[in-house]
């Protein structure tokens, strides 16, 4: 169970994952090290699926070369910076119908 929340977490930090996931972005250049609440990364729906300890998520970052914690082990970053992404290039489409002309 250990090295699948890891493998979860380090998913979520990944370049690749946040390449697409501005509101975790967000939450990480909101803290100026990086940091992330480990309670809100344990309520992400598939680390939930795994488990609903958040001193399980905890243990499962602990064993990650990828993600270090703070020294309170209440938050969580990656060990490498996450890269910089401009996301005012993506664009919305909202679609109305009934619209009186």
């Amino acid at each position: 169970l250990r090295e699948r929340i890891m493998k979860q977490v380090e998913h979520y930090f990944s370049d690749e994952n946040l390449l697409k996931d501005s509101f975790l972005m967000k939450h990480i250049n909101r803290n100026k090290q990086g940091f992330v609440s480990l309670k809100l990364v344990a309520s992400f729906r598939k680390v939930k699926s795994l488990t609903k300890d958040w001193r399980a998520v905890l243990e499962g970052i602990r064993h990650s070369s990828f993600l270090a914690l703070n020294e309170d082990e209440t938050k969580v970053r990656r060990t490498s910076p996450a890269p910089q992404i401009d996301y005012s290039h993506i664009s919305r489409t909202i679609i109305v119908s009934n619209y009186p002309h």
